[in-house]
């Protein structure tokens, strides 16, 4: 499962991922975040918040990589990853790093309230 919301007047997008990710979800998420990234200009932040996810298929990577392209065409400048201290998926971690531009900053935290804490 996921959500995707943006708040123009912060320049974000705010993508939520829960529970199991699937390949279907994930050739969903690259249809609706163009209508999403329509709503905010060029150096947008991205925040990704994977508190609540339990794992990703496989087979939802390749599309999880264009998705990565796609926001990188689209001119995100910031990203900031909520991934809990518990996940195994290290592999995710390493993936964006190489997928996104070098110019673009990634900052991981490890809870929403790790988060808030620098952040505020």
């Amino acid at each position: 499962m996921y959500e995707i919301k943006t708040n123009a007047v912060r320049n974000t997008l705010f993508v939520t991922l829960k529970g199991v990710f699937t390949a279907q979800q994930s050739k969903e998420i690259l249809k609706d975040i163009p209508k999403k990234l329509s709503q905010l200009k060029n150096d947008f932040t991205l925040l990704t918040d994977m508190c609540s996810l339990k794992e990703i298929e496989d087979q939802a990577r390749p599309y999880i990589e264009k998705t990565m392209n796609l926001l990188n065409k689209h001119g995100v400048s910031k990203i900031i990853r909520i991934i809990p201290e518990s996940s195994d998926d290290i592999g995710f971690n390493i993936m964006s790093l190489f997928h996104y531009s070098k110019d673009v900053k990634i900052t991981t935290f490890k809870s929403f309230k790790e988060l808030v804490e620098n952040i505020l």
